[in-house]
């Protein structure tokens, strides 16, 4: 079992085993972990901020959606009311809120449990707790690795739609 040693005094046995011989954590390595600690915190309340103002688009979309159908009482096929175009673009609006509000989750939680985490195990100098905030870290940059790529080519699709629909539907540009 590995100690965790903080400013030159080792204290506390590690339940994992590291790599390291001995795993030491200097005072400039603590200012800088608590620093990344408390950046971390603060960029994740962010996030849920960010979340709840998707979950207010979400809702507020569904709602109008809803309302719109409610609109026509009586239609045997209450999605008449809309074309084919409108109903691709609520369904994708939708789709693209829920899936920020689901990835919006992810990172700041991970970022969270990161922020906590780091700030305990210095604070009680646990090697192990540091390893699991380590372990929250690498969890919100597979997340955001994964969710990246997948928001880049999706605001490309936006933007290329969007230019469709200007170019070709608004002002009836002919082909």
């Amino acid at each position: 079992m590995k100690r965790l040693t903080v400013n030159g005094s080792s204290s506390i046995k590690s339940k994992t085993k590291s790599p390291l011989s001995e795993p030491i954590i200097n005072n400039n390595t603590q200012k800088h972990l608590l620093k990344a600690a408390a950046w971390a915190k603060f960029l994740a309340i962010l996030g849920f901020l960010l979340l709840i103002y998707l979950i207010v688009i979400f809702t507020g979309g569904s709602f109008i959606f809803i309302r719109k159908l409610k609109i026509e009482p009586g239609s045997s096929d209450p999605f008449k009311i809309y074309t084919k175009n409108e109903v691709f673009i609520i369904i994708f609006f939708l789709s693209v809120t829920l899936f920020g509000i689901v990835v919006t989750t992810l990172l700041g939680l991970f970022l969270y449990r990161f922020a906590n985490r780091a700030k305990k195990a210095l604070k009680e100098n646990r090697y192990y707790l540091l390893e699991e905030s380590f372990a929250q870290l690498r969890n919100f940059f597979f997340t955001y690795g994964l969710a990246a790529p997948l928001l880049l080519i999706l605001f490309i699709l936006v933007s290329l739609v969007g230019l469709f629909w200007v170019l070709f539907i608004t002002i009836k540009i002919p082909l």
